[in-house]
């Protein structure tokens, strides 16, 4: 579950992408014109390696609350969509793969 504690500063986001995740979602929060975009997708791999397609987004207004209501959606997500998350490969098994 992400709070809004384990996110940085509103500041930190003006020159800076945060990312983290959670057992097998990944999620990443960053500053572009329209406000503050949150992005959670299904690990193990990290954000380039993700087509977009796979990828879900929302827009936040950037201040405290918009900071706030990502924690909270990202938190959402990972609640609602359990399943989705813990039926992502392992980094052992995509190696399989290949």
């Amino acid at each position: 579950m992400v709070k809004r504690e384990t996110l940085l500063a509103l500041n930190y986001y003006k020159k800076a992408i945060f990312t983290g995740g959670t057992f097998r979602m990944r999620y990443r929060i960053e500053k572009c014109e329209e406000g503050l975009r949150a992005t959670v997708w299904r690990g193990p791999l990290g954000y380039d390696a993700v087509p977009e397609e796979e990828k879900t987004v929302k827009m936040f207004v950037y201040a405290e609350e918009g900071l706030e209501e990502a924690a909270d959606w990202i938190s959402k997500e990972e609640k609602e969509r359990e399943e989705y998350w813990a039926a992502a490969p392992s980094l052992f098994e995509l190696s399989k793969r290949t």
